[in-house]
């Protein structure tokens, strides 16, 4: 009679245990959050991602810029918030030059006041780059309300504040640069080469009430034959409206 052979028992292969580590994720933006909400939570997570965190939301969300840029420049504001915050707005401003100078034609158009706005933010951040995207965004500003044949007035008081001592010279050149270019064109060229220098504001008279830190400065003039730079004139196409509205964030209270 045959014996049974005792067969060892195998031991049981154990599959490793898998380390449980997660890649950590960018904190993301909750649906109908504000802005500066938003900002307000990146800023408590890590103060050094607001900036990246700017640039993201004004790609995906171009209307922000007002807000952001009220955000920026508000007293309440802290000032590492403000300061990563215009960060972003540079950031944004080359990646997406068009759409940041489109939605700061929006901005001015909002508010009479919100240019002394922009000119503000441009001015603190002493960004070449972002002054000149603002400025070519006034300057279409001023070239939509003299197409659509409105306020001559208001268009003036853009180009008095755009071309002020207090607005950066980037930003200044790159204002005349596209109201000589778009809103001036053959005509107003041709005027300037007769009549030698004139001065190109329409009016001195400014109606901006509050927001006029700069109302005071003397209009910019154009001296005759002198042909405006064109490296960094981009063509622009409005899309504003005059609905914008600037957001008040709970940073600020």
């Amino acid at each position: 009679m045959a014996q049974a052979q005792t067969v060892e028992p195998q031991p049981t292969e154990t599959a490793p245990v898998a380390q449980d580590v997660q890649a950590s994720s960018p904190l993301a933006r909750a649906e109908g959050e504000a802005a500066g909400d938003f900002l307000k939570r990146v800023m408590d997570v890590s103060p050094l991602e607001i900036s990246r965190a700017t640039e993201g939301l004004l790609k995906a969300t171009p209307g922000d810029l007002g807000a952001l840029v009220t955000i920026a420049i508000a007293e309440g504001t802290p000032r590492t918030l403000a300061a990563e915050l215009m960060k972003g707005l540079t950031l944004a401003a080359d990646a997406e030059p068009v759409v940041i100078a489109q939605q700061a034609s929006a901005f001015a158009l909002a508010e009479p006041g919100n240019v002394a706005s922009i000119i503000s933010v441009a001015r603190e951040t002493n960004s070449i780059p972002l002054s000149e995207v603002f400025g070519e965004g006034l300057a279409l500003a001023a070239n939509t309300l003299r197409a659509a044949g409105g306020d001559i007035t208001l268009a003036a008081a853009i180009q008095t504040q755009a071309t002020s001592r207090d607005a950066p010279l980037a930003l200044s050149e790159a204002f005349l640069d596209n109201t000589l270019l778009t809103a001036a064109g053959a005509a107003g060229a041709a005027g300037a080469g007769a009549g030698g220098g004139g001065d190109i504001t329409g009016s001195a008279t400014s109606p901006f009430s509050g927001g006029g830190e700069n109302n005071t400065s003397e209009p910019v003039t154009q001296t005759a034959g002198v042909g405006a730079p064109t490296s960094r004139t981009r063509t622009i196409t409005s899309t504003a409206t005059t609905g914008t509205t600037a957001e008040t964030s709970p940073v600020l209270q």
